[in-house]
C-alpha cells in the first residue's frame, strides 16, 4: 500500500481528530520552508540519500538536507532534527563505543548552531535508530548499551543547550519494560530528560492496527506479546509514566483505526504520523 501524502494525512486528522499531538515524519523529504503542515504540532526532519539506509559519505548529509543554509532557514522550535554522528546504518549499528563519522566535527558545529532553537536533535547508532539488540547476547546487555549511548549523547548535547532525542525500536523498549525491570533505558531517559521516539511504537499496544504483509512487524508483535506474558497494559503505562516517549502510530490506517487513542491511554506523549 502506498503511503498517504501529507495532504491526505492532514485531511484525515481533520476528519478523525487525534488523541495525541502529532509530528509528521517524511523520510528524506526536506521541507521547502518553515510551515508546519495542517493538523500537525511539528515535524521530524530526517535527511537521507535516496536509496541508502542512512549510510552517509562525507558531505552527503548536508547535501541531502538541501545545504546547511537551507536547513537552518526552515527549522522551527517544534522540529526534531536528525543529525548523524557515528559510523553505522540501518541494521548495521555502530559498535560501542561508537566510532565517529568523518563529518562528526562539522555536524557537531551544526548541532551547536541549530540545536538550541529546535525541540530536540535526534541521533542513533544505526541511522536515526538506537539498538544493540542484534549484537547483544542478552536483552539486558542490549538495554544497558542503549542506556550508555543515551548518556553519551546527553553529555555531548547538554553543554550546548540541546535536548537529546534517541530512537529505540519497539523491541528495545519492550525488553527494558518487561525484561529489564525499568532499570536501564527508562532511568537514563528520565535523568537526561531525553525524548525517545520509538520506531513502530504502536506494536507495543495489544490490539493496535497494522496491515503489514511482511515479516518484521508481525514478528515484533509476537515477541512483545511473549515478553508481556499476559500482563495488563498497566505495566507499560507505569513504564511510560514520567518519561517522554513518542511512537509511530502506523501511517497506513493507524489514525483511522484509533492507534493514537490506544497509545495516548498507554502513556505515549506524542505520535509520529
Amino acid at each position: 500500500m502506498a503511503s498517504p501524502t501529507l495532504e491526505t494525512k492532514s485531511q484525515l486528522i481533520k476528519e478523525h481528530g487525534a488523541a495525541l499531538p502529532l509530528w509528521t515524519c517524511e523520510l528524506g523529504n526536506i521541507p521547502e520552508d518553515s510551515a508546519i503542515p495542517d493538523g500537525f504540532t511539528g515535524r521530524m526532519i530526517l535527511p537521507r540519500v535516496s536509496g541508502q539506509k542512512f549510510a552517509f559519505k562525507p558531505g552527503q548529509y548536508l547535501e541531502a538536507a538541501g545545504g546547511r543554509e537551507h536547513l537552518e532557514s526552515i527549522l522551527t522550535q517544534n522540529d526534531v532534527l536528525y543529525v548523524p554522528l557515528f559510523v553505522g546504518e540501518t541494521y548495521k549499528p555502530a559498535d560501542w563505543p561508537p566510532k565517529k563519522m568523518p563529518d562528526f566535527n562539522e555536524h557537531m558545529d551544526l548541532i551547536a548552531t541549530v540545536g538550541p532553537r529546535v525541540k530536540a536533535v535526534l541521533t542513533g547508532n544505526q541511522g536515526p535508530e538506537l539498538s544493540y539488540r542484534k549484537e547483544s547476547r542478552s536483552p539486558l546487555a542490549n538495554v544497558a548499551l542503549c542506556s550508555r549511548f543515551i548518556r553519551h549523547i546527553y553529555e555531548l548535547f547538554e553543554p550546548l543547550g540541546v535536548r537529546t532525542a534517541v530512537g529505540p525500536m519497539d523491541r528495545d523498549i519492550a525488553q527494558d519494560c518487561y525484561l529489564g525491570g525499568h532499570k536501564h533505558m527508562r532511568q537514563t531517559l528520565a535523568s537526561c530528560g531525553a525524548i525517545a521516539f520509538c520506531f513502530c511504537g504502536f506494536t507495543l499496544i495489544p490490539g493496535a492496527y497494522f496491515d503489514n504483509k511482511g515479516e518484521e512487524i508481525p514478528e515484533s508483535v509476537r515477541m512483545i506479546s511473549e515478553w508481556r506474558r499476559g500482563r495488563s497494559i498497566d505495566v507499560l503505562r507505569y513504564y511510560l509514566e514520567g518519561i517522554e516517549v513518542w511512537g509511530d502510530i502506523w501511517e497506513n490506517g493507524g489514525l483511522e483505526h484509533g492507534n493514537d487513542a490506544l497509545m495516548a491511554e498507554a502513556g505515549f506523549k506524542a505520535g509520529v504520523y
